[in-house]
Order: structure tokens, then sequence, then C-alpha cells
């Protein structure tokens, strides 16, 4: 498998993983589920683009749109941080 092809299948993961745990939201405290979906949200945008800004932008409309408290821009950079060394 190409590296495309190879990155399609991981976003197709990422993916998979935030519907799963939307299907699961009623199981986890609204407080860690935020964080959970946050870090899968900044994860999954990582992907497209690797402005902080951007990625905070994206995954706070997501959030707002489940009446979900927004995330920071330090929040995201901590996340960036971890996906690049997990890279």
């Amino acid at each position: 498998m190409n590296s495309q092809g190879a990155k399609i299948m991981k976003n197709k993961n990422k993916l998979d993983f935030i519907e799963m745990l939307e299907e699961a939201r009623h199981l986890i405290k609204p407080n860690r589920y935020r964080f959970i979906l946050a870090e899968a949200l900044v994860s999954y945008f990582y992907t497209f683009t690797k402005s902080p800004t951007d990625i905070r932008n994206n995954t706070n409309s997501i959030l707002e749109s489940q009446n979900i408290e927004k995330i920071s821009l330090g929040f995201v950079r901590n996340i960036v941080e971890k996906t690049g060394e997990q890279s």
C-alpha cells in the first residue's frame, strides 16, 4: 500500500473511532467525553492541515454543534506535539 493509501486508511480509522465514541457518549462522563472527542478531532484534522489555528477552529465548530465547550489553542498544540512524536 502506498503512503496515500495508508493515510486514507488512518483517517478512516480515526473517523470510525469518532463515530464509535459518539455511540458510547452516554457511558462517559461529560468532561471526559469532551477531552476524548476533542483529542480525536485534533488528531484527525492534523492529517489535513498543520495550522494549529485551523485545527482549533475546525474542532471547535464540531464541538459547538454538539453543545460542548470549546478547546484552546494550547490544547491543540499539546495534542499536535504528541501526534508528531508518534509519527
